[in-house]
């Protein structure tokens, strides 16, 4: 099953894309923020069809004693915003990970 993996920042969102196992993710391009976040999240769609993903997986930066910070929200906010937008497009999935 191949993946996707979304670094979400303020600035970039770096992106990766694993091999068709899903055992290995390579870095592959970064978006850059625009403050179009429709735009950005049309763009992450173009590539989750591009690689003929079945997955999407979004880093969430936990603090490390497990608690949910500002940046950890607002990320964990904006993957159900991609969730409702590759959902609706290509029927992928949009889960979270924990990258402490």
């Amino acid at each position: 099953m191949r993946a996707l993996g979304l670094d979400l920042g303020s600035k970039r969102i770096g992106v990766a894309v694993s091999d068709s196992d899903g055992r290995v993710a390579t870095p592959t391009e970064v978006v850059h923020r625009t403050g179009d976040r429709q735009g950005e999240h049309r763009a992450l769609a173009d590539l989750v069809e591009e690689w003929e993903v079945e997955v999407v997986v979004v880093g969430i930066p936990y603090s490390l004693d497990g608690s949910i910070g500002p940046m950890a929200r607002a990320m964990a906010a904006e993957a159900v915003e991609l969730a409702r937008v590759l959902g609706t497009r290509s029927g992928v999935s949009v889960e979270t990970y924990d990258e402490r």
